[in-house]
């Protein structure tokens, strides 16, 4: 009697791990039965229950010991399993790492093998290439005719000496499109056909002295039907490809595909224009004080972004300037500030010195504001947002502001008394200077929080005025 043991809680409250292979390759060809039995005798395996001798198993089942030997030896034939003994029944799960070599059918492989092997006349195919096949085909259900068709097709492109990984790599890979027989395989041999063409116009055009094989033709196969290259936008970019490889043909096309660069007429205005680019982009780095050895990476995320936003060249390099000035010496924050240019329509020179100039006049009576008050300090952003407020949302006039000036001179936090003077007068609609006078003197005025605490406001109320206060109200 074991001295410790599962709850039967416990055991029910846990979890039977199953290696997702046994869901790939075996789970879909066999019986519903067949996988029930495994998974079940799965459980038995990995916890201390009671119901785990024969009797039980069947009864739970509902099979016969007749029945569940056939499926065990299925399973054992699969290799995930071994039946250690007949008299009594038992059965050891095994991993899928150490499982036993599966075992075929004698004879069910025999064309199959005289086949591969005169495909071979060279070298003889060990027992072990040929189980791996014999697997490849079982696990993905392809047939023996369909396997040989690829095993020479794999032999046309790469020669005898082809490692049979490689061609069942293709295999493997073509089952997964749906290709397992003969006429799938005719099929995508003829699509294939079609393409080795083209591909061959583009290996001679990059100068490419390597082998075409699966990779080059699944890269083929992103540029023309994912990205939507043609084979002469991808002929043209090869012959202008400085390194001699498929892959730096794909790193290429995938810059120009980010850029939407797809037609002949397009690469080549790109091209044509790309010394300007290079201008452009070095320029602005000397006139934010940095420097790029690599410039594609600018190029790309910056200067051609700035340029299809309707920014001149004159304009980037001026406003880089002024970021210089401003302590700006970073892309990302000049980004940011052409960004706001744009959203406002301020793409030429003129407009860009218009909008600064129309700021710095406006600092310039902020300060005199922040002087007549009698504060001493410069201006802030927290004093441009106030003057826009008391200018463009409250319509306070110029007069009225000056005389409210007038109020807050000499007073503790001047500007903020002069808010709040200019709101009193906002919500009363006082527009004149007369109408102002005739209001109670602010020195004697109460303090926000006084007049919060004349009454007490449920938080019912407050949902209901706040609730009303969007952020499209304000414009900051």
């Amino acid at each position: 009697m074991a001295f410790c043991k599962l709850s039967s809680d416990f055991i029910l409250d846990g979890y039977t791990y199953i290696e997702n292979v046994f869901i790939h390759e075996y789970l879909p060809k066999a019986d519903g039965e067949y996988v029930k039995t495994y998974i079940y005798g799965l459980f038995l395996s990995k916890n201390a229950v009671s119901e785990n001798n024969i009797d039980d198993v069947c009864q739970a089942l509902n099979l016969t010991l007749d029945q569940l030997y056939n499926i065990y030896m299925y399973w054992q034939d699969e290799g995930l399993v071994q039946i250690t003994s007949t008299e009594p029944f038992e059965v050891k799960y095994l991993s899928f790492k150490n499982k036993l070599p599966k075992k075929y059918k004698e004879g069910k492989f025999d064309d199959f093998n005289s086949l591969l092997q005169a495909s071979f006349p060279n070298r003889m195919i060990t027992p072990n290439e040929y189980n791996e096949y014999y697997e490849t085909m079982e696990n993905n259900r392809i047939k023996p005719d369909a396997m040989i068709m690829i095993v020479q097709h794999c032999l046309k492109l790469r020669g005898e000496n082809v490692n049979y990984r490689y061609i069942l790599t293709v295999a493997t890979n073509w089952a997964n499109e749906g290709v397992r027989t003969v006429p799938g395989v005719e099929k995508k041999l003829s699509e294939y056909n079609s393409l080795t063409s083209s591909i061959i116009k583009v290996k001679d055009a990059l100068n490419y002295k390597g082998i075409v094989g699966l990779y080059e033709n699944q890269l083929f196969t992103k540029w023309t039907n994912t990205w939507g290259y043609s084979v002469d936008s991808i002929i043209y970019t090869a012959e202008l490809s400085k390194k001699h490889t498929f892959d730096a043909l794909d790193k290429k096309l995938e810059d120009l595909y980010r850029l939407n660069l797809l037609t002949v007429e397009e690469i080549a205005n790109y091209n044509k224009t790309r010394k300007e680019l290079i201008d452009i982009a070095v320029n602005i780095n000397k006139k934010l004080g940095i420097y790029y050895e690599d410039l594609d990476n600018i190029i790309e995320t910056y200067t051609v972004q700035w340029l299809n936003k309707g920014f001149s060249a004159e304009t980037l390099e001026n406003i880089a300037n002024y970021c210089f000035l401003c302590s700006i010496k970073d892309l990302g924050q000049m980004n940011r500030i052409i960004n706001k240019f744009y959203k406002l329509g301020y793409t030429t020179t003129t407009a860009v010195n218009d909008y600064i100039n129309e700021h710095i006049a406006n600092d310039n009576i902020i300060q005199n504001i922040i002087d007549a008050t009698g504060t001493n300090r410069a201006v802030t952003e927290s004093d441009r947002l106030f003057y826009k407020t008391w200018k463009t949302d409250w319509n306070i006039s110029d007069e009225l502001l000056n005389y409210a000036t007038t109020l807050a001179n000499g007073r503790t936090s001047a500007i903020a008394y002069l808010n709040q003077v200019l709101a009193n007068w906002h919500r009363q609609n006082i527009t004149t200077v007369e109408d102002a006078m005739k209001t109670n003197n602010y020195s004697t005025a109460k303090t926000p929080k006084q007049e919060l605490n004349e009454r007490a406001y449920t938080p019912q109320e407050l949902n209901a005025v706040f609730s009303d206060i969007g952020d499209d109200n304000f414009d900051f």
